[in-house]
């Protein structure tokens, strides 16, 4: 297997994120926050809902928020990718978990990628860029 080596800028710009669904041969892309106080893997916003319209959940687990709530969420499990804003190299991350919130007020406005994640990642940082490769 080929490894490559992606730079994302975590500290001042997002990266893109690629969701995939094989049974409708569709992918679904945007900008993403990497976001190491974030337990799971993706946390969805409200313009990548209709991605999983019709599609089930494999579970239901309880998130908690950043003040202490507790938030009912969906499981998905679905296939996407980290791709670098200055490259386009693209780091496959396989089936990933993504986390949607039941109550729509805890739907944020922007599209979260936490540790579930970034533990399968071997991440560099430097100064300037980090590098996030497949491990």
């Amino acid at each position: 297997m080929v490894s490559h080596t992606v730079e994302l800028r975590f500290q001042t710009y997002p990266s893109y994120l690629v969701l995939r669904r094989r049974d409708k041969r569709v992918k679904a892309f945007g900008t993403a926050v990497i976001d190491t106080g974030f337990d799971g893997g993706i946390y969805l916003n409200i313009a990548l809902l209709k991605f999983f319209e019709d599609l089930n959940p494999i579970r239901m687990e309880k998130l908690v928020s950043s003040f202490g709530e507790k938030v009912d969420c969906e499981v998905y499990e679905i296939e996407a990718s980290l791709v670098s804003e200055k490259d386009g190299l693209e780091v496959d991350l396989k089936k990933v978990n993504v986390y949607i919130p039941v109550d729509p007020a805890y739907i944020e406005g922007e599209v979260l990628v936490g540790r579930e994640i970034l533990n399968r990642l071997k991440v560099v940082l430097n100064d300037v860029y980090s590098e996030l490769s497949s491990t």
